[in-house]
């Protein structure tokens, strides 16, 4: 299948320096943000489960037709005062595709080129390790970052995790980190439900 959806609205990313160098480093906060470990998006079809210690961000959480539904994750002390997060976490999921899941090239085409580290498939989970383009994201971040993809109820999911310049994260670490939190992504029972009443209509 081709690879379709796998990239982030800018302006939602812009949120990211918010909390890569700490909140109070970027713009005024004006308030606490609601940060938490689960949320339903996507017109109410997929959940999304922070791994521990992570909380979504509600504030750069967005969720249209045109856009799709993205989500930013980042550690939930970070989210609630101006401690830098470990890693930072887009989640994207598109519209349906037709197809069950991804192939690991499809994924290395659709990133189109830069120095691949690694690349491999875990299971349904289609994983790159990048060494440059980081910074693009996260000025003065690793440029070395993670992208993952997987289909999920017939939709498309892709996850990217950014990290500070020699973070654990940003090296073999962030693996473990980006596969929970694939982990924590499924579809919502009212989606199962629609899908068996689509699939006996047909």
């Amino acid at each position: 299948m081709r690879a379709q959806g796998l990239g982030e609205p800018v302006r939602y990313l812009l949120g990211i320096c918010l909390i890569a160098f700490g909140l109070s480093a970027c713009v005024e906060t004006g308030g606490t943000a609601l940060t938490p470990r689960a949320v339903v998006i996507a017109d109410g079809t997929m959940q999304i489960k922070a791994p521990p210690s992570y909380c979504v961000d509600l504030a750069h959480t967005k969720d249209s037709r045109e856009l799709g539904a993205f989500a930013l994750v980042a550690s939930c002390q970070a989210l609630s005062s101006s401690e830098a997060s470990p890693a930072i976490m887009t989640v994207s999921i598109g519209a349906q595709v037709g197809a069950d899941a991804i192939t690991l090239d499809a994924l290395v085409k659709a990133l189109d080129g830069g120095k691949i580290l690694s690349k491999e498939m875990r299971g349904d989970v289609a994983i790159v390790h990048l060494g440059e383009g980081g910074r693009r994201v996260v000025p003065g971040g690793d440029p070395r970052y993670w992208r993952a993809a997987k289909v999920v109820n017939g939709r498309l999911v892709s996850i990217a995790l950014y990290a500070r310049q020699g973070a654990p994260a940003a090296g073999d670490a962030g693996r473990s980190i980006l596969l929970r939190l694939m982990g924590g992504i499924s579809a919502t029972k009212t989606s199962a439900a629609a899908a068996v009443v689509a699939g006996s209509a047909s």
